[in-house]
Formats: C-alpha cells, sequence, structure tokens
C-alpha cells in the first residue's frame, strides 16, 4: 500500500492549485466515519460478527441473515461486510426448497485472516481472564 500524502489546496493567479508537504501515517480507512453510517462502526462490527460465525466452518446464508439481524445488524450492512470480506457464497444444486446459499470465508482475503486473529486473540484473553483465580 503506498503513502498516504499531506496536501494543501492553495489559489494562484493562475487558479487554484495543490501543494503536497510530505507523508503522513493516516490512511483512508483512518478517516471513515466512525458513527454507523456505512464503512464505519456498523460495517466494522458486521465483519467481525461474519469472521466469528464463519470462523470454524461454512454456513447457510438463511441461518447467518437471522443470527445478524438477532444482533442488530441490518441486511445491507451485512451484505456489505460479505463483500468487503471476499466471504464466499456458493448456491447448491436443486430445486424450490431443496437449493440454499453457504457463506464461507475466503482464507486468501488478507482483511478476513487479520480480523480472524484479532478476534481468536481477543477469545484467548477471555478465557485467561476467566481461568485465573487470584490466591488468597
Amino acid at each position: 500500500m503506498a503513502e498516504s500524502l499531506f496536501f494543501q489546496p492553495q489559489s494562484t493567479d493562475d487558479g487554484p492549485v495543490i501543494t503536497w508537504s510530505g507523508t503522513s501515517t493516516i490512511t483512508a480507512r483512518d478517516l471513515e466515519p466512525t458513527d454507523g453510517r456505512v464503512g464505519g462502526q456498523a460495517l466494522q462490527r458486521a465483519m467481525e460478527f461474519l469472521v466469528v460465525v464463519l470462523a470454524d466452518r461454512p454456513e447457510y446464508a438463511r441461518e447467518v441473515y437471522a443470527k445478524a439481524s438477532a444482533e442488530g445488524h441490518s441486511r445491507r450492512t451485512l451484505e456489505r461486510a460479505k463483500d468487503r470480506l471476499g466471504v464466499r457464497s456458493e448456491h447448491t444444486r436443486g430445486f424450490g426448497l431443496g437449493t440454499y446459499w453457504v457463506w464461507s470465508l475466503n482464507e486468501s482475503n488478507q482483511l478476513s485472516n487479520e480480523l480472524l486473529a484479532r478476534e481468536r486473540a481477543r477469545e484467548a484473553e477471555r478465557q485467561e481472564v476467566m481461568l485465573y483465580e487470584p490466591s488468597a
């Protein structure tokens, strides 16, 4: 990924120009809204939800939607999270009620792998805290 650059628009007699003034550690992702709008916390939470639900095995899409709804994720945000994570969606062959969609994590998606590693580290931390008993 390329470095982020600082710039400042300026007015000149010949019209507006951009003056570049070095690099920044801030990325475009850091600038995404975090107030629950698309790209913010709602999308992040939906991605984390999908990683947890699909971590161990593929799931029926209808089950994922039901679990997501129960946790307050909108269908559209869940679909955006699915796209961002590159979740695989496979349709079974069949007719009518005998056909369904199955979702699974894409092991080659870097974001999916990062979130999965983070969620597993959090779970290990929670287990550590639960197992810890202070001595009297």
